[in-house]
């Protein structure tokens, strides 16, 4: 069987960092994670509302409106 790494979370995600700026995922939460940092699962978790934040950071999912 193939592994689903790197396809899990693929959606739009609304995250703010501790500064205030705030990013527009294109290519799913896992990836962005691993740029900024980050714990794919604690920021699923500030996405799905179970969490306020993870290292400061905010996150929700996106219907893709701007």
């Amino acid at each position: 069987r193939k592994a689903n790494t790197g396809n899990a979370n693929i959606g739009q995600y609304k995250c703010v960092d501790p500064n205030g700026k705030v990013y527009i995922t294109t290519n799913g939460l896992n990836q962005f994670c691993k740029e900024h940092n980050l714990t794919n699962s604690l920021m699923a978790k500030v996405a799905r509302g179970e969490r306020t934040h993870h290292k400061n950071w905010s996150c929700e999912k996106s219907n893709g409106n701007k």
